[in-house]
């Protein structure tokens, strides 16, 4: 008796394949979900509540996990070329920017109060630049560029800021204080971090067409 080859076959590798990527993009999604719910707890408790216990232990592990769902990521996009990879990095770039949205917003809110310690300052300054990278390691797993409202919605929120800075110093004459420094520092972080979601390629283009004009 003969056996050909399409009788001895149990499974395609095309299946085998398309299976396996749909497992490794699970399991990295699972670990974006965690570290999203885990990013917004804890900025839950040093915001709102002011709890500051084991941060470092808090951010230490969410990284670990945000490292395995990104490598994940990568690895199933590159070893098994699935178009809908691309598509739910970007749904998770878009779930990140919201909880930035959110945070920045309480913190602004929480400096803006001057109810704050030098402790709780740090904390706020340590979430959002975990935050922003999260943001930015997700570009990991996306091939196209960012597009320009993830820049822009950012930048609504720093000039949000900077109205509140300018009524409190001008319209309502508050005397200067070290909290000024705090405004300043997280205004000026958030703001060049804005500017360069941009892309290095459109700032290069317009210094290219500054020196044009000037030479």
């Amino acid at each position: 008796m003969v056996f050909s080859p399409h009788m001895t076959q149990t499974s395609p590798p095309a299946d085998q394949r398309t299976l396996l990527g749909t497992f490794v993009f699970a399991l990295g999604a699972v670990c974006l979900i965690i570290v999203w719910f885990g990013l917004g707890r804890i900025a839950y408790d040093v915001v709102v509540s002011g709890v500051l216990s084991n941060l470092p232990v808090k951010f230490l592990v969410l990284a670990v996990v945000y490292a395995f769902g990104v490598g994940l990521g990568s690895v199933s996009r590159t070893r098994f070329d699935n178009p809908i990879f691309p598509r739910l990095a970007r749904i998770f770039a878009w779930i990140f920017l919201l909880l930035l949205w959110l945070s920045y917003l309480g913190v602004i809110l929480r400096v803006d109060s001057r109810e704050y310690s030098l402790l709780e300052y740090l904390s706020f300054l340590a979430l959002l630049l975990l935050q922003l990278l999260a943001l930015a390691g997700l570009r990991l797993v996306t091939s196209d560029k960012a597009t320009p409202f993830f820049a822009l919605s950012l930048l609504v929120i720093v000039l949000f800021q900077l109205l509140l800075i300018v009524y409190r110093y001008v319209f309502a004459s508050a005397p200067m204080s070290i909290y000024l420094a705090g405004d300043l520092v997280l205004l000026l972080g958030m703001a060049t971090f804005s500017s360069a979601m941009l892309g290095e390629d459109a700032f290069k283009a317009f210094i290219e067409r500054f020196i044009e004009k000037v030479g």
